[in-house]
């Protein structure tokens, strides 16, 4: 059995969007430093890629890190851009945002 640590944080709906941000942030850095100290070996970041483009924004000087992990298959993101509700959406929204996802250029 494997166990590999994740996150699930919604952008929208429970807390404003800069709570959010705020959160996502925090975790992100410590996760990139339990990375660094050998603290962690994997992570499932949520599914989602828009989280780290949020990420960026506020820690540009952290892409390599971030990009070194996922290239690395140690930062687990994605498929989807933004979680989808599978019940609301059509199906080309669907592949829409799964496409939007592959484009980010990490």
């Amino acid at each position: 059995m494997y166990m590999i640590a994740s996150t699930h944080l919604d952008r929208e709906g429970y807390y404003l969007f800069e709570i959010f941000r705020a959160r996502m942030t925090e975790i992100m850095r410590k996760t990139i430093g339990m990375f660094e100290s050998g603290a962690l070996q994997y992570f499932h970041w949520d599914g989602q890629t828009s989280v780290l483009e949020d990420f960026l924004e506020i820690h540009p000087e952290l892409e390599a890190a971030v990009v070194a992990l996922i290239r690395n298959g140690k930062l687990i993101v994605g498929p989807w851009h933004v979680q989808p509700d599978e019940f609301i959406v059509s199906g080309e929204s669907h592949v829409r945002n799964l496409l939007i996802a592959r484009q980010l250029q990490l």
